[in-house]
């Protein structure tokens, strides 16, 4: 998988290389754009596609390009509030979120508690595959 990366945020970016290894996870032909954020580009962005006046976490967006799954976008505010909330560290909290939203892309959903399940436990088994 390639996975095109955007930065919308003026800090400091380390998860590159952990980019790399969660896209090699997918061993599919398929590109994505990644798109990092604040909670304030996150809360217009929810807003203007979604009509959620609030941040979150994650956005994803498919498309229906043949070979393009779409854009996933990424709130770098929550990662580092989420990793201390959840207590693991930011690198893990970025691949949790970089995995559900790839996932997403891949027609995963959690709206059901069957489909929750599965979501669940295929993230949890491609989190192992990265950290052990």
């Amino acid at each position: 998988m390639k996975i095109n990366l955007f930065l919308e945020v003026k800090e400091e970016f380390e998860f590159e290389d952990l980019i790399k290894k969660i896209a090699k996870l997918f061993k599919d032909k398929m590109s994505l754009s990644l798109i990092i954020v604040n909670d304030k580009q996150m809360r217009d962005i929810n807003f203007q596609y979604r009509d959620l006046d609030k941040t979150t976490d994650v956005l994803s967006f498919p498309d229906t390009e043949e070979d393009y799954l779409g854009d996933i976008f990424i709130s770098l505010d929550k990662v580092k509030l989420q990793a201390v909330e959840y207590e693991h560290s930011e690198m893990e909290e970025f691949a949790r979120l970089l995995i559900h939203g790839i996932l997403h892309l891949m027609g995963y959903d959690h709206i059901k508690d069957e489909d929750h399940e599965v979501m669940v436990k295929k993230e949890e088994e491609l989190l192992k595959k990265l950290f052990g």
